[in-house]
């Protein structure tokens, strides 16, 4: 609990930024906050409401960047922003642009592992992220 994870919802809408952006602050010294740390998504729509939650033993953030859906990013350091996209769920498959259509907010915090995406125009989703399949040793494709 020493780091902020947050958006700007008009920095994508005003083109202030290429892609979505997603900002980080140290937040562990409240007199004296660090600097803030940005990591850019792989599109231009822009962010809203993010939500971190632990699973297993790493923190995914999980964001309703509106036009481009649900984005699931894990964290792999908070210092460095380095966050990586490991999924998605597109409820507004039209475009990706900065407009203000598509998810608006998500709840990843069911026991059942299922995740709420609510959508302006398109209602309510539920997904459940699935886990990466591993190839067993000696296994042959």
């Amino acid at each position: 609990q020493k780091y902020l994870v947050f958006g700007d919802e008009f920095d994508e809408q005003y083109g202030r930024v290429d892609a979505t952006r997603t900002l980080v602050m140290n937040v562990e010294d409240l007199e004296n906050p660090g600097s803030i740390q940005e990591y850019l998504g792989s599109t231009t729509a822009t962010d809203h409401n993010l939500y971190v939650a632990k699973h297993k033993k790493d923190d995914y953030i999980y964001e309703a960047n509106y036009r481009a859906g649900l984005q699931i990013l894990r964290v792999d350091d908070y210092a460095t922003a380095d966050f990586v996209e490991i999924g998605s769920f597109d409820t507004y498959p039209k475009d990706d642009s900065s407009d203000f259509a598509g998810a608006w907010s998500v709840y990843p915090y069911f026991r059942s592992g299922l995740i709420a995406v609510s959508s302006i125009e398109e209602g309510l989703f539920l997904v459940k992220r699935s886990e990466p399949k591993r190839r067993l040793r000696g296994a042959h494709p």
